[in-house]
Order: structure tokens, then sequence, then C-alpha cells
């Protein structure tokens, strides 16, 4: 994690991984008529559909048609090679996190609604890049680990075809192969340290915002958890633990690429993100998440020592198997980590358990192909609930999540993925990859995380943070 004198070749300066002779490509000037063509049909067929909804949020719906029109017309313009285009597709990357989990609507509708067209006319944006980065993006299909979660997404794709909920699968493995192709081309435009910190930049500025509608607007901000006993903050996003993720997400970034910056830089980086994400993960109370953070960490630092890193996994295999022995020891604990101070919300995971039983009976139904991807959220409300008219779209575990929607051939993808990522780890250690990829499979085991229930800010920083062992093969 010490920066040393010579700079390894995955900080190579941004441009020398664009390839010269896309720089003279003629940009189409139909792309962006193209979609302010779309956007305008779009908005005529909502505005037919519900004339009176539509008509009163007419500016948002000018906002909608001629924001991505424009976003398009400057990324097609600057992000074919150089620091603009390297620039353009940070900003572009930075604008995915920033709206991906966001949650500006008082409750969801019955169809598409403002803030999910808007979510995913973003997310496939990034499909355009095919038109002038081509070259560096089939080049990431001899990588493994990238290929793998590419392949993950044509399969969803495909799983329109016999998913329960057709339009919305289709429109979520767009919106992954979308996320996938700017992922892709940021990891080998700029150096991990500048995609760390453009990913990180957003973040900040959704937890400044999640803290002002904490002091301005507090009833808007916190969510009442535990049948109304306890209230957590959600801020910008949907949920606390949505904000607990994207906090712990920030401190990780912040903490992996300060080291090397400039002491003054350095020190901002630091201060910003330690107040803005410390407090929203302490006031989010998502214990997870601060328990993935930490983890990450370790691994991040680690990385480059083997030995240490396998030290710390025995130690903590060793933990657990002096809790399972130790029945006592193992209550009180657990009575400790309890919010409520119950052990069964231990135990249970709150609730987690619950609804893994319901989605493994609905795997069941399904084994091989899945009941098509991001169904979940139809799924599951239909399949569970905790007595008390409350239930869950995510199947809250990243691989039961792939089971349910993919089935056994979405999860093997997955599995895929993992595998081929700790191998390049162990031949090869980048600990911003590692930690990154760690925190996001750690989150997993009690979230969907960056599988659902549809694609959000995690999918993105995992596919960037997979691609950045592609930059290093050929940085």
């Amino acid at each position: 994690m010490h920066p040393s004198a010579a700079a390894p070749a995955w900080h190579a300066p941004a441009a020398s991984a664009v390839p010269a002779a896309q720089a003279g490509r003629p940009t189409p000037p139909w792309l962006a008529l193209g979609w302010l063509a779309a956007a305008a049909l779009v908005a005529v067929l909502m505005l037919v559909a519900s004339p009176q909804a539509t008509t009163a949020r007419g500016p948002v719906w000018l906002a909608l048609v001629l924001m991505p029109a424009f976003a398009l017309w400057w990324v097609q313009r600057a992000g074919r090679s150089g620091p603009a285009g390297a620039g353009a597709l940070a900003l572009l990357a930075a604008a995915i996190v920033l709206v991906s989990d966001a949650s500006l609507r008082d409750a969801p509708g019955a169809g598409p609604d403002l803030q999910s067209i808007a979510k995913f006319g973003l997310w496939v944006l990034g499909l355009l890049l095919w038109l002038w980065r081509r070259e560096e993006l089939c080049r990431a299909f001899g990588h493994a680990p990238t290929a793998a979660l590419a392949a993950f997404g044509l399969w969803c794709l495909l799983s329109s075809a016999w998913s329960v909920t057709p339009a919305y699968t289709a429109g979520a493995a767009l919106a992954w192969l979308g996320l996938w192709t700017v992922a892709v081309a940021l990891a080998q435009a700029v150096t991990p340290r500048q995609g760390a910190l453009a990913l990180a930049g957003a973040l900040a500025l959704a937890m400044l915002v999640s803290l002002l509608l904490y002091v301005l607007a507090p009833a808007q901000a916190l969510t009442p958890m535990d049948n109304g006993r306890v209230l957590r903050l959600s801020g910008l996003f949907a949920s606390p633990n949505n904000l607990g993720r994207a906090a712990a997400l920030l401190l990780l970034l912040a903490a992996l690429a300060a080291p090397g910056l400039r002491r003054g830089p350095a020190l901002a980086v630091l201060l910003g993100a330690g107040v803005l994400g410390g407090a929203c993960l302490e006031l989010s109370d998502n214990r997870g998440s601060m328990a993935a953070l930490a983890l990450a960490g370790a691994v991040g630092l680690l990385a480059r020592r083997p030995w240490a890193l396998l030290a710390l996994v025995l130690a903590a295999v060793c933990g657990a198997l002096t809790l399972a022995v130790a029945p006592g020891l193992a209550e009180a604990l657990g009575a400790g980590l309890a919010r409520s101070g119950r052990l069964e919300e231990v135990t249970t995971l709150t609730g987690r358990t619950e609804i893994w039983a319901a989605t493994w009976r609905l795997i069941e139904q399904a084994p091989w192909l899945g009941h098509g991807f991001a169904t979940s959220r139809e799924l599951l409300p239909a399949a569970w609930d905790d007595g008390h008219g409350w239930t869950t779209t995510s199947a809250h575990n990243l691989w039961l999540q792939a089971g349910l929607g993919t089935g056994a051939v979405g999860l093997a993808l997955v599995l895929w993925a993992q595998a081929a990522w700790l191998k390049h780890a162990l031949q090869s250690a980048l600990p911003l990859r590692e930690a990154v990829v760690a925190f996001v499979l750690l989150v997993g085991l009690t979230e969907a995380g960056a599988l659902g229930p549809s694609v959000n800010l995690m999918s993105l920083v995992w596919m960037w943070a997979m691609a950045l062992g592609l930059r290093a093969r050929h940085g």
C-alpha cells in the first residue's frame, strides 16, 4: 500500500490503454438525435398511459429527455481517447454510482416511473461505448474474471425467454451489460487510483446529501426498523442497509486510494471520507457492512502477504470453532451484538435464515435455468412474509440470488468469475482489486448485493474491480 519509486505497470498513463487508431474515429451525430427521439417516444407513451401524473411532472420529463441526450453527445465526443475521454468515462461511472441506489420517490408504483426510466437510461448508455471502444472491450473476453461476468449478463438476457417477468428481466440484463461496458472501459482508461477516487467522490456526494436530509427533513431520511422500535438513517437511499454498504465502500475506496497522493490531497480524501462515510455508517447501523469493511481492509493490507492473510483466515476459523464448542460464550457474544439484545436476532441473522429457506424452495422449482434474472422482486413477496406484513424483494445472499434468478447455470458463471479472480489474486495480487472484490463478496453473505434484486452501484464496482486485472495485463 506504500508508494514505490517506480510505479507498477497498472498505474501507467491512461492514454496508453486506448488504441491510437480510435482517436480519429468520427463521431456520428445521429446517435444523440436517436437517443433524443427514443426518450421522446417513451415520454409520449407514458403521457398516453398516465396523462395526469406525466403532465404534473413536465419539467422532470423535459430533463429526462434532454439530459441523457446531452450526456451522450458529450461522452461520444470526449470518450474516444486521451485525458478528456478518461474524464468523461470517470464522470459517467460516478453518475451511475450516485443515482443507482438513490430513491427519490415516495413509494414504488405499479409500473415504470420517472426514477426507474432515468436510471435505466443511464445504465444502458454504456452500451454505446461499443461504437468507439470496441477493441478495448473485446480484449476483456480474454480475461477470465471479466469474461465470466459478461457471460453471466448474456445468460441473464437469455433468461428473459422463460422469465416470469420477461420485460423487466430483459431490461435488467441490458442494464447489467451496460454497466459491464462502462466498468471495463473505465478500468482500462484510467489508473486504479483515479477510478477509485472518481467512485469515492460520487459516494461522498451521496453521503453529504443523506446527512443534509437527516438534518433538514429527518422524517424523510429515517426509516423505522424492528417493528418501529428503532429509527435508522436511509438518507438518499431506499434502506439503511443500502446506505450502510455505500458508506462502507466509500471508506474502503478512500483508504486504498489516498496512499500515493500528496500529503494535502491524501489528508483531504481521508478526512472527507471519514467524516461523511463514518457518520452515515454509524447512523445506518449496518453491522454487516461494518464487518465487511474491516475484513476487506485486512485483505487489502495483506494482499501481498499471503502467509499473513492465511494466518488471519486461520484465526477466524479458530474463533468460529471456539464459539461452536462454547455455547455460553456464543450466547453472551450474540446478545451483545444484537441491536435489541435478543439472541434470536443473531441466530436467525435478523430473519435472513427464513428468507433463505423460502428462496431455496423457489430454487427447487426451477433449479437449472432459474425463474429469470431480477425476478425476486415479484417472487419473494408472494412466497414469504414475517407474519407482521413485512416481506422482501431480495434473497439476502448473493449466491442464492443467482440461483433463484439464473439457476445452476448462472450460479456456475458467478462461481467461475470468483474462482478466476482468486487464481489471479494468488498469482499477482493487486491490493485495491482484492479489497473491493472481497468487500462485495463479504456483503453478499447477508445481502444480494451486486446481483439484486436488480443492478446497483455494487454491480458496477464489482465489475470495475475485476477488470483492473485486465489493465495489469495490458497496461
